[in-house]
């Protein structure tokens, strides 16, 4: 009957991400699973079904993603149900791995509460950097991203503090409810949760008031409303053309960056082909800098990268994508995969990562850029906040979503790459959600999805960094020291030799 309990977690906290309308169910769908958890010696069991559900269920909508793959379309849903699977399964092993021992190191209640959410985003943590199978897109911090108040913590330790502190509000309250129930006394937990609640509430209500930058800088973001399907079938002039006529009728005098988003541009970066010379062209003739999506080539190598045409005829250093889409752009194994399957396999290219975090110049500023999918990466836009760059660009195509909430999970992150760095963030996507997002996590404007159109925005270039944009994710320490602490435990009481028998 226990193990309904972290199922039941699982699905409460997927349903609390299915919506901000639901973001509030956070702070209490780990109730059953740390109730759970407590009483079992299988607790790697009991994470690992939890973070499976939560996996499974959050992350469906891939099976909806077949035009993008090369096979018939009910071998492509199969595929990606397999893929939704391993996907279940893998982040469930590393979310549970950290509780592997987590046994050796329980005390009572209370500590056993912190423990418990060190542990907890010690596999958040653990997703965002293990090779291969990293997918760190459901973190509890991205659930309640659009609760301004209270993911302002988020400036001084990252989203993995958010998470942190949910996490233990989650275990509070469970420990309240189980005391009341068996009259035990309930003071301890209610002050911790009390101090926990006032903390962020008032430290997110101050953030929110004293920060006041002055908006006085105008950039324009151009949404074309393209779907995967019209960007491979459309003429590429067309494409083109409709970015810079929806560009030219909403420019105006002040407007110096114009921002398209990822690939928006259907052509392949080369200052002598037809369609640099065209955009060029523009950028000349209306005195603006032009910052969009395009694959650049190095040999034989192709990245999915951001240039920037300058007012002058020239043009910025690419900076390309650090992070790829599993089989979407990056093939792992593709030599073995294509000997394999040439027919198949022959039909995919692969790009390759870009290594550098340098931001792109621009007449109004330095521009960090963030394509896509790296989004959900903190890391990402952190180095490019510590090379200086004063606005973050995410650029993206989400048209592979469709309408489902995967558009709107995604954006979530933004918004908290936006508080995390002190930054304003210039959200410009194909279909959606193209938005602008201020340092607190505020949406300021937004374009509706689905439909062609731009967002002209006023914001400032910011270089004083944030407390998190500087020590980054150090709160990871304690969650570790708790991990290795476990581990050692474990195997010193596990040598540990038995009594001389007596005879």
């Amino acid at each position: 009957m226990n193990l309904l309990c972290p199922i039941v977690s699982g699905l409460l906290t997927a349903f609390s991400f299915s919506s901000d309308k639901n973001a509030f169910l956070v702070f209490l769908s780990l109730i059953p699973l740390f109730h759970s958890i407590r009483k079992t010696k299988r607790k790697f069991l009991y994470m690992f079904i939890y973070a499976s559900v939560l996996h499974l269920t959050s992350v469906s909508w891939i099976v909806n993603a077949t035009e993008f793959l090369p096979f018939e379309k009910e071998k492509n849903f199969i595929f990606l149900l397999l893929f939704l699977i391993v996907i279940a399964v893998a982040e469930g092993v590393i979310i549970a791995f950290p509780f592997i021992f987590w046994e050796n190191v329980r005390k009572n209640d209370t500590c056993d509460i912190f423990s418990f959410s060190a542990l907890y985003i010690l596999g958040e943590f653990i997703q965002e950097y293990i090779p291969y199978i990293s997918f760190p897109w459901i973190r509890l911090s991205a659930v309640v991203a659009q609760k301004e108040i209270i993911i302002q913590s988020a400036s001084l330790l990252g989203g993995l503090f958010v998470s942190f502190i949910i996490a233990s509000i989650n275990g509070l309250i469970c420990v309240i409810l189980e005391n009341l129930i068996f009259k035990k006394q309930i003071h301890i937990p209610i002050i911790f949760l009390s101090l926990i609640l006032c903390f962020d509430i008032v430290f997110g209500a101050t953030r929110i008031k004293t920060l006041n930058y002055k908006e006085d800088t105008a950039v324009l973001l151009v949404q074309g409303n393209f779907s995967g399907e019209e960007k491979r079938t459309f003429d590429k002039n067309e494409i083109t053309e409709k970015y810079l006529r929806l560009s030219y009728n909403n420019l105006s005098p002040d407007v110096k960056l114009v921002i398209f988003p990822e690939t928006a541009m259907p052509f392949s970066f080369n200052e002598h082909n037809d369609g640099t010379k065209t955009v060029s062209k523009f950028a000349r003739k209306n005195d603006v800098t032009i910052l969009t999506g395009i694959c650049t080539y190095e040999e034989e190598k192709i990245f999915n990268s951001a240039v920037a045409f300058y007012p002058d005829g020239t043009f910025s250093e690419a900076y390309s994508k650090r992070i790829l889409v599993p089989f979407g752009e990056k093939i792992w194994f593709y030599d073995t995969l294509l000997k394999i399957m040439p027919d198949v396999f022959g039909e995919m290219s692969t790009f390759t990562e870009g290594t550098s975090p340098l931001p792109i110049e621009t007449e109004i500023g330095k521009i960090g850029v963030v394509i896509c999918y790296e989004s959900i990466y903190p890391r990402i836009a952190r180095s490019t906040v510590r090379n200086d760059a004063e606005i973050i660009s995410i650029i993206s195509n989400d048209s592979w979503f469709g309408e489902s909430n995967a558009m709107y999970q995604h954006h979530n992150h933004a918004i908290l790459r936006a508080v995390e760095n002190n930054r304003y963030v210039l959200r410009v996507s194909s279909t959606g959600v193209t938005s602008v997002i201020s340092p607190t996590g505020e949406i300021t404007d937004y374009a509706e999805p689905f439909k062609e159109e731009t967002l002209k925005a006023y914001v400032t270039t910011i270089k004083k960094r944030s407390l998190y944009s500087i020590i980054g994710d150090i709160i990871i320490i304690p969650s570790a020291t708790i991990f290795i602490y476990s581990v050692i435990l474990y195997f010193l009481q596990g040598n540990k030799k038995l009594p001389y028998p007596q005879h």
